[in-house]
C-alpha cells in the first residue's frame, strides 16, 4: 500500500531465514515466503518452496496436506508476485485462495494474501476477475468498502478509462 515500513523486511528475512525447514505450520511458512520475498532473499525462498513442495509430496497427514493446498500455490504465487511475474502469480494465488482458510490464522491475517491475489490480479489486467474478487471480499466484510477496495475500483475505472463517478461499483 506504499507505506513506508523502514528496515522491517530485512529485520524478519533475517529471522524467517533460519526457519526455511520448520514445515510445523503451513501458515507460519507462508508467512516466511512473504519476508523473504519481500527482502529479496531468492536462495532462501527457494529452499523454503522446496521443503513446503516435499511435505506436499508426502502428503502422509493433515499437517503435510495443509502444505500441498493451500500451501504450495500460496508460496509459488508468493515467489511469482515478488519476481513480477503477476499473470503466474495470480494463478498460483488464486488456485489457493479458496482453501486457505484451512492454513489457519485470522480473517485479518488471510486477508495479506487476499490482497496479494488482487493486486496480483490488477498488475495482471484480470480486471474482471478482480472486480469479483473485490465483490466477494466487500461481501464478507457486511458489504462495506474500505480503503483498500476503494482504491482497487478506481484503479480499475481508470485502467478502463472511466471517470472515478463511473468507476466500477460493487455489485
Amino acid at each position: 500500500d506504499g507505506v513506508e515500513v523502514g528496515d522491517r523486511w530485512l529485520e524478519l528475512a533475517d529471522v524467517c531465514e533460519t526457519r526455511t525447514e520448520d514445515g510445523c505450520l503451513i501458515f507460519a511458512d507462508l508467512h516466511y515466503m512473504l519476508a523473504l520475498a519481500s527482502d529479496d532473499r531468492s536462495q532462501a525462498s527457494a529452499a523454503l518452496l522446496n521443503r513446503i513442495s516435499r511435505d506436499a509430496d508426502s502428503a502422509a497427514d493433515e499437517t503435510t496436506r495443509r502444505m500441498n493446498t493451500p500451501g504450495l500455490g500460496m508460496a509459488q504465487g508468493v515467489i511469482a508476485f515478488s519476481d513480477g511475474q503477476y499473470a503466474d502469480a495470480f494463478h498460483h494465488l488464486l488456485g489457493a485462495r479458496d482453501t486457505l482458510q484451512r492454513a489457519g490464522g485470522s480473517h485479518a491475517q488471510r486477508d495479506v494474501f487476499e490482497r496479494l491475489t488482487i493486486d496480483a490480479g490488477l498488475r495482471a489486467g484480470h480486471l474482471d476477475q478482480v472486480i469479483h474478487l473485490l465483490n466477494e471480499r466487500q461481501s464478507r466484510r457486511a458489504g462495506s468498502e474500505d480503503r483498500y477496495t476503494a482504491t482497487r475500483r478506481d484503479l480499475i475505472a481508470a485502467a478502463r478509462g472511466m471517470s472515478d463517478a463511473n468507476r466500477v461499483p460493487a455489485q
